[in-house]
């Protein structure tokens, strides 16, 4: 892996896509490196090879396979004696050559050329050094001998956490493709799944100590794995993809239940000393345990404030203590939920409400709709891209039952489609629960199109989305209908940059619809 200073990266179009013409080929095409002969794999890992750079390795080991998930092929080797810089992965060798290899195996590879990839939105500057086929060639993999499987080298995640950037980076990539284990790390974020529209379901990722991340894209991890876990220990190859990456080759070397986990920083004690103590890279209050923990870290604020602000607040941010904050929606996976500011009357207005996130985790099974709520938190504006608005959230650390219900939950009432379209009466109330009349069905919601279906009132059209009834919105049987009333909570698309209303349920009575 390269890293490039971040001026220059952001400058530079260097590492855009997986490289397929080596400049530095020998003119015999015989595969071997530049000096006719094979190369050790930390002249491979240092930037005084250039990438296109031919290169034949000899006697090798064989440190890791990938015969797990929807991609498979790949495999890792390492030099004999271990150590810094001596392991390099294998993309896109013969599969009938790989699919024989087993751990431990010695083998000679030729016909490669160095790469250094990453994609162009990864701004960092860091790379990860691979071994491709050239431009219209391929990789050869001989297995010339069988041997032990090589002993992981033992890495101290939590010194390596508490480095501040760019000596962070520089000790994990002295380590890239190499086999290594991680002692007494804490699992400091919650299990995300990676991909697309249709992801891989085995390919999962889960940050620990250290500002890295296990990802099981060469074995599953262990059953209910989850944040605030202590890993006696974890093995695996390590890897670059955005973020540092520890490859477990089996379940088993995922190790939980451990006790010599550091202590999270989330005590006045452990977030006002200017240390990061728990290796996640963050200090002090810029922690988000330190938010919870210490209420130095946060500032009270209101809805209110949040809703109108010109530039949102930085922070740990906590609401409810101030107003009283009740839950006005939940969503059907109980991943997400939406308050509002309500007076005795328990009555909605705009510029009250505000959608939480809970990121991976799940809204608390105490939590239900009407409850009073304390939540802690920080705000952030998301947007899937440059254009249109960005949907307000609070993204949710902790939520806490504060006190009594609320008696009762009254939307916003006398609202028309023609102004909650627009940016001036639209805005003020998202995230509140509001009442729209005489709204008829124009398309349903369906999983293809993610829930998304649309709705009229008075000739404008908006759209109706998913989430609180169901991941596919409205049936196909309401379609056609006009109802007299319909409830839900008013939103703003980022992905379409529309305004719209996610329905609390289907609507009510017959209206009459123009």
């Amino acid at each position: 892996m390269r890293i490039l200073p971040f001026a220059l990266s952001t400058g530079l179009a260097l590492v855009a896509c997986r490289s397929d013409s080596p400049s530095t080929i020998d003119g015999n095409g015989s595969g071997d490196s530049g000096n006719g002969g094979a190369v050790k794999i930390q002249m491979v890992q240092n930037d005084a090879m250039a990438p296109g750079t031919a290169v034949s390795l000899h006697g090798v080991v064989v440190t890791a396979i990938d015969n797990f998930g929807a991609k498979v092929g790949d495999f890792w080797v390492e030099e004999p004696e271990g150590g810094e810089f001596s392991g390099v992965h294998i993309f896109k060798a013969t599969p009938s050559q790989v699919s024989p290899l087993m751990l431990g195996d010695i083998v000679d590879i030729t016909g490669a050329v160095k790469s250094e990839f990453a994609l162009t939105s990864d701004t960092s500057g860091r790379t990860v050094t691979e071994l491709e086929p050239p431009m219209g060639g391929t990789i050869n993999v001989t297995k010339t001998g069988s041997g032990t499987p090589l002993t992981p080298h033992v890495v101290d995640a939590l010194a390596i956490g508490q480095m501040a950037d760019p000596a962070r980076s520089a000790e994990w990539e002295k380590w890239e493709g190499v086999l290594i284990t991680v002692n007494n790390a804490n699992v400091i974020g919650n299990l995300k799944q990676i991909g697309g529209a249709t992801p891989d379901p085995t390919l999962q990722s889960i940050a620990i100590t250290g500002v890295a991340k296990l990802e099981s894209s060469l074995a599953a991890f262990p059953a209910n794995i989850q944040r605030n876990d202590c890993l006696a220990s974890a093995t695996g190859v390590l890897d670059y993809f955005f973020d540092y990456l520890l490859l477990p080759r089996t379940t088993a070397e995922v190790s939980t239940g451990g006790t010599g986990c550091p202590a999270p920083e989330n005590s006045p004690q452990l977030c006002e000393n200017s240390t990061d103590d728990d290796g996640n890279g963050f200090t002090d209050c810029a922690d988000l345990n330190c938010i919870v923990g210490d209420n130095t870290c946060r500032a009270g604020s209101t809805i209110s404030a949040i809703d109108m602000a010109t530039t949102l607040p930085t922070g740990g941010i906590e609401i409810g203590s101030v107003e009283n904050v009740y839950v006005t929606a939940i969503s059907s996976g109980g991943k997400n939920f939406w308050v509002s500011k309500l007076p005795g009357t328990g009555q909605a207005a705009a510029n009250q409400g505000l959608y939480v996130f809970t990121g991976a985790g799940m809204v608390p099974g105490t939590l239900a709709v009407k409850a009073k709520v304390d939540i802690i938190g920080t705000v952030s504006g998301f947007n899937n891209d440059a254009t249109g608005n960005a949907l307000t959230e609070f993204d949710q650390l902790q939520v806490t039952v504060s006190g009594a219900a609320a008696a009762a939950l009254l939307p916003v009432t006398g609202q028309m489609a023609s102004t909650l379209t627009t940016d001036a009466g639209g805005k003020p109330l998202i995230g509140s629960l509001i009442t729209l009349t005489n709204v008829a069905v124009v398309t349903a919601g369906t999983a293809a199109n993610h829930g998304t279906g649309s709705l009229k009132q008075a000739g404008v059209t908006f759209e109706s989305l998913a989430d609180i009834i169901g991941m596919t919105g409205l049936p196909a049987s309401e379609v056609g209908k006009c109802y007299a009333s319909i409830t839900g909570i008013w939103t703003y698309d980022v992905f379409n940059n529309m305004y719209g209303l996610i329905p609390t349920g289907v609507g009510t009575g017959v209206g009459a619809c123009t």
